[in-house]
């Protein structure tokens, strides 16, 4: 005959790391989300939040893995990339984009602070930016 007391350590031990991982998982801080925002018109003159595809505009802290600006006009126009944060980081202030030409913009998880906005002079001024938030 076998003996089939109950033995409580085994129970006792998968309960308690249960716990442990509930706790860790619950205490980590919310993970980045990556954000697209993909050929859109950069606003006219006042530099504005552009929308992600994935919902809400660009008003927190994030972080800018790349960008593209494409002129598709026939003129040279101005275009200005910026944060909301004090003192302000200017990437781009006013700089001109030849006509019909792109400018791929490396990042390199660069930090926006209190947002992202963006403005040109012409509505014809796409561009793409790629990031976490």
């Amino acid at each position: 005959m076998s003996d089939l007391r109950f033995n409580p350590f085994p129970v006792a031990l998968l309960t308690l790391l249960a716990l442990a991982a509930v706790l860790m998982l619950t205490g980590q801080t919310r993970s980045p989300r990556q954000f697209h925002v993909s050929g859109v018109a950069l606003p006219v003159t006042t530099p504005a939040s552009p929308t992600a595809i994935e919902g809400g505009a660009l008003t927190t802290d994030v972080n800018v893995d790349g960008m593209l600006i494409c002129n598709k006009d026939t003129a040279s126009h101005t275009v200005i990339i910026e944060d909301c944060g004090s003192p302000q980081f200017i990437l781009s202030n006013s700089y001109t984009i030849a006509a019909s030409t792109m400018w791929p913009i490396p990042g390199f998880n660069s930090r926006f602070r209190g947002c992202f906005k963006w403005a040109s002079d012409s509505a014809l001024v796409m561009g793409t930016v790629v990031g976490t938030r």
